[in-house]
């Protein structure tokens, strides 16, 4: 009974208990419980891609009409499979250009373009890239040749979307899809199946709005390939992308480039975060490749830029292009671990067709077959291109010939018809990066239709432009860049070809003769950039045997791109078009084969090259090529090239031909390279080293010198403070270097270092061991003997060996021991160093002149040498006033001034001296070679001036390359060198600083006034928003991230301007707003108002420069004002030409990022910069015929309303000063400006009174604002203004938010507390406003209710206390409400933190236990009551 009994009460227990449990288990937190994960899972993911097919779907040469084992995606697909079989987790992409550029694209266009468009038929090349199963591709700029309705309906026969981001509708909105993201099933390392999700975007050159202009203007934009991707790839990483791959149909520079580019991938590496993978194409080259072997940020062993993975695999389906990553999974989250792009060629790896590409072609490519197998004409001589880079040839002659048949008869009855017409034709197929076989070879006989399109490659149509004399010649300047500058005095042989200019840009120019001077440098490089600006090339330019002078008027036929201006060429733009046609070139050349039947090219020798006697001219050009030129009188086979497919070949010149004669040889010769404000720019050192060995191979008396600022402008001197520049020129044999200005920017304590190899502060580990310099530093008026730090360093004049080692110092000058001769090198530094650095107090700067003098003085009656040479860093103009004014120097090696000399410069005194100068940073190497008699005296038809570029067509030293690299390698890291913060975001959007002001643009401007009032006395800054590249996020601030902002370099330049030219270049840098040009002015010490109701030249409405005490005073227009601005501005840059005209023009030397830098380290704490109004844009209303004012345009006010800083209705001075004011805005229009997410308001400015009214204020109706002036009061200082407002013909007198007035006081003298105050007239009181403020003569306050308001002083008599309700309003305090955790631990939207809510349910739960416990007892005791009682 007993045991019955504890069972029973166990079980009561237990019933009880178990709920207990089970509440328990609902209330208490617990840690969740996950099963046991593996660890990350790891999947190996390929890409494939191919680039630039150009419609080379099978392996077949159309235009030699047979198979090749080249090229063809019939052979990339075997790859294409391999790589498949090889790994399931692969993806296949295609980069663009797919479409266009053989037979088969034409033919898909000619015979079934209508059911193309129509949908009706799949375009042939897609079914081939459906039948591969493509990924994903994107449009390259060939895709638009067709017209927009062609590639409409190519795209809808894909059944693999087809991305890209930056091709727009007029409005702004997407022409295609911008992005897609697709699930991809992919197996891990262990089997395990997962589903990653892969965003892939496109992207094609801006450029295509100039070459498909006929098929694209009017009806899309193309917004720059960086700014789309910064806009759109955070999107798809918010839309669940795991990886982003960019299908960028732009090809691949070495360093950052501006906004526009056409070759983007490095700055889609660099600057846009989010890209996991790029392929790149475009420029129908290789990457990885050995080419890009050391640039900075490349990694050629692992295909990646920046660390992210790149390929680009030439053209035609020649190579596949192979990126493999390495995806890691951890916490649900892939990413990319590792990364590695490569290319595979076809060749050596791929030995037969596919059989997919095959059958899905073959109808599409045997009708091909039929096509270009039509006969149209015959020929009774060869055709080919062999040699159409260096000499007239019937390959360009029957296209210009046909052209030249086409206009004249489309001219004859215009009223152009007396002009003469001229035909322009380029080699399209000329070997370079396609390969030795690339050339026109037709054979004497039948002439079919693939034979045209072999003479003239491309979709092209006919335009015909009018240019004068001196433009065509310009033209043929632009040709001749593709000729390199040949050394008459060198001779020997010499290479003629350009290899940096691409064939199709050398435009011969028929109807005209003329030659090329290939001795004297070219005018424009290979991008149309003017580097040569007196530069003269083409000679004898004649019409009809006479000289073609500069006024005479021509029509030039050419096509599409060259008449839009691509290629850079100039002088051609839309405006000289006459006759644009939709006739292709091609078409034409058939038209007139056909008409002609048979036809006999030769090529008319309307141009040459000028002869240049002694020098083997010498080219390459395809084995082939050599029976053609056994053939020639003029052109000689070498022998084979170290290039495979190619032989050397010379230009022959006959004997009796007229020519450039080499300089006689009768002097004693000196050559000197030199340099100047090289500003620690490293990058191409190892390629100066190349030319620097290069010249000494070919003379035993040659010395290179430095005229100075190697110190400041580049990263390398940040980090390192000189010394890695020190190093390098130890290792290039430097024999000399004088001081520029800025050697002493960072005080004695630099130099000294420098002179000393000490790098105890820049490099403490010793890792690259500095020395002192091999060199010696000459300065006849620098005076450092007061100065302790570098008196040590000073020397007396002593003789040392040219080439050779030398003891390091400070020597007034240095005699040069060249194989027996001695030559002299004095050094002089610009006087105002002392002003424009740091050198302290104790350097003293002599007079440059009488220093020179003196010092040539000694050099000939103390040593005798009367070879001199003067190294200078005083400006180029006064290296010419020295040269004038000092007697017995024979050479002026200068700098300071940043000037290219790049032809003899002879000033002519008792003696002739010659002055040089090489520019800036180490982009040219100078060379003079001079020429002595045996007094001394210079010779100057003897002597030659050079100016050599070092740029990326120099190869790099391998032993100077190998010192370098290890530099190179560690500013990576210095970029990510924190060098300030911000408490704000700074503003550097595209559309902002190009449009307005911004925070950042004063930031800038600020620091640049602030550097240049300091060092040249400057008042005004004015910059172009155009060169703020990027924006800066809130907290700390890198280098990088500095570098991002303003990344070109730029240096500090001052030019004193009178104030109309001031505000002629604020005109101009308005001008360009609508189409997002660069050169809005972002300013300092300087406001301006302005408006875009009004046309460009006319925007200003005024500009007043701010004082020391920060008034404001009109800019006066015959004042002469001292600007800064950078050197890019100041030399022009953005339209400014203006500056051109200053009547001082200086660059300072300090590069933008450091002025940046030191103004962040000024600031000694976190920046705020703020918009501060000192750019205001304003709109002007229309007057109405009763007097009232509206806001005409709603689309104008629409994008005022949404860009504005401040939205600003402006009044002119007449107006409203007495007359009332009365202004109607629309509903829509105060929707508007409801609709803005800052600075909701509207603000009513004139000079006189100004009100800004919150929209918070108003409600979305029609509404009228009105400022009526009520004459004065009894001691005010300004007119009474009535201010109102209505809305549904209801005044509105009170308001939520407090509205801010404005009012000029009208005489500052009298003016003692000025406030605003409220006029009641009825109760004769008056009531200050609340929150009042006054700035020189303009008073504010704030004020919740409108009626009448004034200016009065606080101490006037009738004045009432200065509070009251009538005026009162608040100033808005502009605080925000948190967007993160509130205080006191609560988290938005009322939730517990977690603390408290494991507390709470702790106590629940004791409470609950409690509860239960004691019922659990009642329960107990009433039973054990019930036993008892049985």
């Amino acid at each position: 009974m007993r045991i019955q009994k504890r069972r029973c009460s166990v079980n009561m227990t237990l019933r009880i208990l178990l709920p207990l449990v089970m509440i328990l288990s609902l209330i208490l937190p617990t840690s969740p419980i996950k099963a046991e994960e593996n660890k990350s899972s790891s999947v190996n993911l390929s890409i494939l891609a191919t680039t630039d097919v150009h419609a080379n779907m099978m392996d077949y040469d159309y235009y030699s009409d047979k198979p090749t084992t080249e090229f063809g995606l019939a052979r990339t697909a075997q790859l294409i499979e391999k790589h498949r079989r090889e790994n399931p987790n692969t993806l296949l992409v295609d980069n663009g250009d797919l479409i266009q550029g053989n037979p088969l694209g034409e033919y898909a266009v000619k015979y079934e373009k209508n059911d193309i468009i129509s949908g009706a038929k799949t375009h042939p090349i897609i079914e081939v890239m459906n039948s591969l199963h493509y990924d994903a591709g994107t449009l390259g700029n060939h895709e638009f040749n067709y017209g927009l309705e062609f590639l409409d309906g190519t795209i809808k026969g894909a059944d693999y979307p087809i991305v890209n981001a930056n091709v727009k509708t007029l409005s702004g909105e997407n022409r295609y899809t911008p992005y897609v993201i697709k699930d991809k099933t992919v197996t891990d390392e262990n089997g395990g199946k997962h589903q990653i999700k892969v965003g892939y975007i496109g992207f094609v050159p801006p450029q295509i709005m100039t070459w498909d202009k006929k098929n694209l203007e009017g009806r899309v934009q193309v917004e720059d390939i960086v700014e789309s991707a910064k806009k759109t790839v955070p999107k798809m990483k918010a839309e669940g992308a795991d990886i982003v791959i960019a299908l960028a149909h732009s090809g691949i520079e070495k360093k950052a480039q501006s906004s526009g580019a056409e070759n983007a991938v490095f700055d889609l590496a660099t600057k846009v975060g989010g890209i996991d993978a790029i392929v790149s194409g475009h420029q129908h080259g290789l990457f990885p490749d050995a080419e890009y072997k050391g640039a900075d940020q490349f990694d050629v062993d692992k295909g990646t830029i920046n660390g992210i993975p790149v390929v680009m695999s030439s053209s035609w389906g020649k190579y596949a292009g192979v990126i493999d990553l390495r995806l890691e999974k951890t916490d649900s989250t892939w990413h990319v671990e590792d990364a590695k792009g490569s290319i595979e060629p076809i060749a050596g790896n791929v030995t037969s067709e596919n059989e997919t590409v095959v059958n899905t072609v073959k109808k599409a490519h045997e009708g091909t077959l039929k096509y270009i197998r039509e006969p149209v004409g015959q020929t009774k001589a060869d055709i080919n291109s062999f040699f159409a880079q260096v000499k007239d040839d019937p390959s360009i002659q029957i296209v210009t010939d046909a052209q030249k048949w086409y206009a004249e008869n489309k001219m004859k009855d215009t009223e152009y018809k007396d002009l003469p017409i001229l035909s322009a034709g380029a080699p399209f197929k000329a070997g370079g990066r396609n390969g030795s076989n690339y050339y026109t070879n037709i054979s004497a006989g039948d002439l079919a239709i693939k034979n045209i399109g072999d003479l003239y490659l491309y979709d092209n149509t006919v335009q015909i432009v009018k240019l004068n004399g001196s433009e065509v010649k310009d033209w043929l300047e632009m040709s001749a860049g593709q000729f390199n500058q040949i050394d008459q005095a060198k001779g020997g042989s010499q290479a003629l070809l350009n290899d940096a200019y691409r064939s199709y840009n050398f435009d011969v120019i028929d109807g005209v003769t003329y030659q090329v001077d290939v001795t004297k440098p070219a005018k424009y490089n290979e991008n149309g950039t003017v580097i040569h600006p007196d530069a003269s090339r083409i000679v004898n330019l004649s019409y009809q045997g006479k000289p073609v002078s500069a006024k005479q008027e021509f029509l030039i036929v050419t096509n599409n791109y060259r008449a839009s201006g691509g290629g850079g060429f100039p002088h051609l733009s839309n405006d000289k078009i006459v006759y644009s046609s939709a006739d292709e070139n091609r078409q034409v050349l058939m038209d007139y084969i056909i008409q002609q039947k048979t036809i006999n090219p030769q090529a008319d020798h309307n141009w040459s090259i000028l002869p240049v006697k002694g020098t083997n001219l010498t080219f390459e050009s395809s084995l082939a090529a050599k029976p053609f030129a056994d053939r020639a009188d003029d052109v000689a086979y070498i022998g084979e090239s170290q290039n495979a497919g190619y032989g050397q070949y010379k230009l022959q010149f006959k004997d009796d031909e007229p020519g450039t004669n080499p300089p006689k040889d009768d002097a004693w010769k000196l050559t000197v390279m030199h340099t100047n404000d090289t500003h620690a720019h490293l990058d191409n050192a190892a390629r100066r080293m190349t030319k620097i060995k290069e010249i000494r191979s070919e003379t035993d008396r040659s010395i290179l010198l430095d005229a100075g600022d190697v110190f400041s402008g580049d990263l390398y001197f940040t980090k390192w403070q000189g010394l890695a520049d020190l190093k390098l020129m130890n290792s290039m044999g430097y024999d000399a270097m004088t001081f520029g200005n800025h050697e002493f920017d960072k005080g004695p304590g630099a130099l000294a270092s420098f002179l000393s190899g000490n790098g105890s502060a820049a490099d403490p580990s010793g890792k690259y061991n500095f020395q002192a310099p091999d060199f010696p530093l000459v300065s006849s008026n620098v005076d450092v003997s007061k100065e302790s730090k570098l008196r040590p360093f000073m020397k007396k004049a002593d003789t040392f060996t040219a080439g050779k080692k030398k003891k390091a110092g400070i020597y007034p000058y240095i005699l040069l021991d060249v194989n027996g001769e001695k030559v002299a090198v004095f050094g002089l530094t610009t006087e105002d160093t002392s002003v424009t650095s740091s050198p302290g107090k104790s350097i003293v700067f002599h007079d440059a002149f009488q220093s020179a003098q003196d010092t040539v003085k000694e050099i000939q009656n103390k040593e005798h040498v009367y070879k001199i040479i003067a190294l200078t860093h005083i400006g180029h103009q006064r290296d010419l006033d020295l040269a004038k004014k000092v007697k017995g120097i024979d050479l002026i090696v200068g700098g300071h001034t940043h000037t290219l000399v790049d032809k003899m410069e002879i000033v002519k005194n008792e003696e002739p001296t010659i002055v040089a100068q090489a520019k800036e940073y180490g982009e040219y190497l100078g060379r003079v070679d001079v020429a002595f008699d045996k007094n001394g005296v210079v010779l100057p038809e003897q002597s030659s001036l050079q100016a050599l570029p070092v740029n990326e067509q120099t190869k790099e030293d391998p032993g100077l390359k190998k010192e370098l690299d290890p530099f190179k390698k560690e500013l990576v890291s210095v970029k990510n060198e924190k060098v300030g913060s911000t408490k704000v975001a700074l503003d550097g959007q595209r559309e902002h600083v190009r449009s307005k002001e911004t925070n950042l643009g004063n930031f800038i401007a600020d620091g640049m006034l602030q550097k240049a009032k300091e060092a040249a006395g400057a008042q005004i800054a004015i910059t172009n928003g155009g060169g703020i590249r990027a924006g800066i996020d809130k907290g700390d601030i890198t280098l990088g991230d500095v570098l991002n902002v303003m990344p070109f370099g730029n240096t500090l330049y001052v030019a004193d301007l009178t104030g109309k030219q001031i505000k002629q270049a604020l005109e101009q840098g308005l001008s360009g707003i609508e189409a997002q040009g660069g050169a809005f002015p972002q300013v300092a010490g300087l406001t301006y108002t302005f408006t875009l109701n009004k046309k460009p030249g006319h925007r200003v409405l005024q500009a007043a420069a701010v004082q020391d005490d920060g008034s404001v005073k009109p800019i006066s227009d015959k004042k002469t004002y001292r600007v800064a601005t950078s050197n890019f501005v100041g030399e022009g840059g953005d339209g400014y030409s203006v500056f051109n005209e200053a009547s001082h023009k200086e660059d300072l030397g300090f590069v933008d990022y450091e002025v940046f830098t030191e103004q962040l380290e000024k600031a000694g704490k976190a920046v705020e910069p703020k918009v501060d109004g000192r750019a205001q844009e304003v709109y002007l209303p229309t007057k109405q015929k009763n007097g009232s004012w509206t806001l005409e345009d709603d689309s104008a006010f629409a994008a005022y309303a949404k860009n504005a800083n401040t939205p600003i209705v402006y009044y002119d001075k007449n107006d409203g000063a007495k007359k009332p004011i009365d202004l109607s805005v629309t509903k829509k229009q105060i929707g508007l400006l409801k609709d803005r997410t800052s600075d909701s308001s509207l603000t009513i400015l004139h000079d006189k009174f100004s009100m800004k009214m919150p929209m918070a204020n108003a409600a979305s109706a029609d509404t009228r604002f009105g400022l009526t002036p009520k004459g004065k009061v009894s001691g005010a200082l300004s007119n009474v203004y009535d201010f109102t407002m209505k809305q549904k013909n209801k005044d509105i007198k009170t308001f939520k938010a407090p509205v801010k007035l404005t009012l000029r006081i009208e005489n500052t003298k009298k003016a003692k507390q000025p406030g605003i105050y409220h006029v009641d007239r009825k109760k004769n009181v008056y009531t200050k406003t609340d929150n009042g403020s006054v700035s020189h003569d303009l008073v504010t306050g704030y004020t919740n209710h409108f009626s009448e308001y004034t200016i009065l002083n606080a101490n006037t008599k009738s004045a009432p206390p200065t509070s009251g309700d009538h005026g009162s309003g608040k100033q808005p305090s502009g605080q925000k409400p948190s967007s993160g955790p509130a205080q006191d631990g609560v988290s938005p939207g009322g939730l517990l933190p977690d603390t408290a809510t494991t507390m709470y349910s702790i106590l629940l739960a004791g409470f609950l236990i409690s509860a239960l416990g004691t019922a659990l007892y009642l329960h107990q005791r009433r039973k054990a009551k019930k036993v008892n009682e049985a």
